[in-house]
């Protein structure tokens, strides 16, 4: 038996080898490097480069010719007509449940309008295996089924990780030859920039818009209440809310913002009992209907001395007792957005990296005192 540095090794080199052969670096018909030469580019022994050509021989992508070599066998470099896409949430049957049914649909709409079809995976629905072993088991049978592009919502990163678990599956797809494209938020913390594109909206702009809404209503205080995992979307948030308190002159303090888990009642509760707590933004819709909830409990009067916004526009928000005031997140274009960015990925695979930002929608609803409108939308576009 292999051990697992061996292991390691060996899916390495057969991974870029892959990877090379499916996105035309060798045609058909031409020899691969000797396994002295790929030995030597690998760093690694010639058992290993021998066991990684096996492998592909295997799998018809190269035959081997006694005393002449390995060579690429006809059709290994042409890709199925086939996407895949990992979204958390995307296979919930109420369209309304999140933003990524919606979002996950869109994608296969707009795929099959290219003649692609759409092979979708929800790690919500994984069963007990752990997320980074379901994202690495994923990754190789999309590998398998030689997918064209995968289109990919990371997993939140967590605690003092410098890294979201599903980086390490989009690392193995890119090796592969497969191009990858992220939507909603970033494989790394919140400024940095992984290799990845990455389509979603300017979370910080939406951030600082929304809490200028509330300095505007007089209020100088707005705590921020996010999730126990680290988001990239949430820090972009926080960074907004931090820069609207800069931009009128005032101080965003530390003690005003709140990280913790919401399914925890005492998260909640010791937040809203806090008499000091004039508003709250919260990271997502979710949260702030719970805090509305917690608040009505606590005999706290929503709008009237506690004001409430959210993050997503879902289909509850205009069905609590106090409509919510939220970004409208666009999730049909972020589907359709995200598949057109992986087509133009696999067109231009040496492009620079891109951020496609879509416009959002400021709802103004009852839940900060508001009339229903809508703020001008951000523009489309790249950088």
């Amino acid at each position: 038996m292999l051990d697992v540095m061996e292991k390691t090794k060996l899916d390495r080199v057969y991974r870029h080898l892959h990877g090379e052969i499916v996105r035309g670096r060798f045609r058909t018909g031409e020899r691969l490097p000797t396994e002295e030469e790929l030995a030597d580019r690998f760093g690694y022994s010639r058992t290993t480069v021998a066991k990684a050509i096996r492998l592909l021989a295997r799998r018809g992508l190269v035959e081997r010719r006694r005393r002449a070599g390995s060579f690429v066998r006809a059709g290994a470099g042409v890709r199925s007509q086939l996407l895949g896409a990992i979204i958390c949430g995307a296979a919930e049957k109420d369209p309304g449940s999140n933003i990524f049914v919606p979002i996950g649909r869109e994608i296969a709409r707009e795929a099959e309008l290219s003649g692609y079809a759409v092979t979708m995976e929800d790690p919500c629905q994984r069963g007990t295996m752990d997320l980074r072993s379901w994202h690495e088991k994923v990754a190789r049978e999309f590998i398998e089924k030689q997918v064209a592009g995968v289109l990919m919502v990371p997993c939140e990163i967590i605690g003092a990780a410098e890294e979201s678990i599903s980086a390490r599956a989009a690392e193995m797809l890119s090796e592969a030859g497969i191009p990858v494209v992220l939507e909603d938020r970033d494989l790394c913390r919140y400024p940095h920039r992984s290799q990845f594109d990455l389509v979603g909206i300017d979370n910080r702009r939406a951030g600082c818009i929304m809490v200028e809404h509330l300095l505007k209503q007089g209020i100088r205080r707005v705590d921020f209440v996010a999730a126990d995992e680290y988001g990239w979307a949430q820090d972009g948030r926080i960074a907004g809310c931090i820069d609207a308190f800069h931009n009128v002159g005032l101080k965003f303090e530390r003690a005003w913002m709140h990280q913790g888990h919401p399914s925890q009642p005492e998260y909640i509760e010791g937040i809203v009992r806090d008499r000091q707590v004039e508003a709250i933004l919260a990271v997502n819709d979710g949260i702030a209907g719970e805090i509305m909830r917690v608040a009505t409990l606590m005999g706290r009067n929503v709008p009237g001395d506690l004001k409430v916004m959210g993050f997503d526009d879902l289909p509850f928000c205009t069905t609590l007792p106090s409509p919510l005031t939220t970004i409208r997140q666009p999730c049909a274009d972020l589907g359709a957005m995200a598949v057109r960015t992986l087509f133009d990925r696999m067109r231009n695979p040496n492009r620079r990296t891109m951020d496609v930002t879509l416009s959002f929608e400021l709802i103004i609803r009852k839940s900060c005192g508001g009339v229903l409108h809508t703020a001008a939308p951000a523009m489309i576009g790249g950088v």
